[in-house]
């Protein structure tokens, strides 16, 4: 009997080659449909804050801050609820007690001269 000798396949370069761009395909295919990237779900808007410009310097703290500001500022006022400031504008003048002021006394205009 005749001992079968199996021939040994001859494989060319272009063969690996060609092989080899297969496997690649292949592996990049399964990256790409395999790896699912997705957009982030969408975050809510963010919450806004309402600064309140405090028109004069406290030194005092006050207990309980009801609006935020760049200083400290304690108020008084005779509502139970807290309200915002209704005006921007400044005194003209800092103090703490209210006073009778007496007007300015204003000079009499000269009457026109008659031609």
């Amino acid at each position: 009997m005749m001992a079968a000798v199996a021939e040994q396949p001859v494989v060319s370069a272009t063969d690996r080659f060609t092989f080899t761009l297969f496997l690649a395909l292949v592996l990049h295919l399964i990256l790409l449909f395999g790896v699912h990237i997705g957009l982030p779900d969408q975050l809510p808007a963010a919450t806004s804050l309402e600064v309140i410009l405090a028109q004069h310097h406290s030194d005092e703290e006050p207990e309980e801050a009801d609006f935020l500001a760049q200083s400290n500022q304690v108020g008084s006022g005779t509502e139970a609820e807290k309200l915002k400031p209704t005006t921007d504008q400044v005194a003209s003048f800092d103090d703490a007690v209210i006073r009778d002021v007496k007007p300015l006394p204003q000079e009499a205009s000269q009457k026109p001269v008659q031609p």
